[in-house]
């Protein structure tokens, strides 16, 4: 889950895919990292935090945490579990065997572009092809000039990035936790 999204043009996490995950951890920072980690797998919990599967931070409001139950906030992370039977206790029985995947983003996707086209493809590009007929009536410049410009406003327009997850109220935050 955290190299989700890297082997396009980002993670879920920016240490995943910022090549922070090269860089020689301090030896104190990581020996208390395993050290929770440890105990997490061996069933330890963070009790307010109790069955939680899934969290957030403050500054983002994912689709699916509407469809979720919020065990608790701690800091700047928010944390939810299923609702229903997957979000007790009794969905928690198995014991972790380990397996986990080698750290570090995945491989990047390249576009499958044959080298060559095959009959199959050739014969479908020209079943497809469009014929384009020469205009019943002559362009005029100025008429063209107006309608491109109309087109171009409505690709711009399409182009823009989606709109920000982040809450209002914590946009100009930007003060870290205590």
């Amino acid at each position: 889950m955290v190299y989700q999204g890297s082997e396009h043009a980002g993670c879920q996490f920016s240490f995943a895919c910022d090549g922070a995950m090269a860089r020689i951890p301090a030896r104190a920072a990581w020996l208390r990292a395993a050290r929770a980690a440890g105990m997490a797998l061996a069933g330890y919990v963070y009790a307010p935090v109790g069955l939680a599967t899934h969290y957030h931070t403050y500054a983002v409001t994912p689709a699916w945490n509407r469809s979720m139950v919020m065990t608790d906030v701690v800091g700047a992370h928010f944390f939810h579990r299923w609702k229903g039977y997957w979000g007790t206790s009794a969905a928690f029985t198995q014991r972790y065997a380990g397996g986990e995947p080698l750290p570090g983003p995945h491989m990047m996707v390249q576009p499958i572009t044959p080298s060559t086209p095959t009959p199959q493809m050739i014969a479908a590009a020209t079943a497809a092809a469009v014929t384009v007929s020469a205009p019943s009536a002559p362009v005029v410049v100025a008429d063209a000039k107006h309608a491109y410009a109309k087109t171009t406003a409505a690709v711009a327009a399409d182009m823009l990035p989606p709109e920000s997850q982040i809450l209002d109220r914590w946009k100009d935050s930007g003060k870290p936790l205590k």
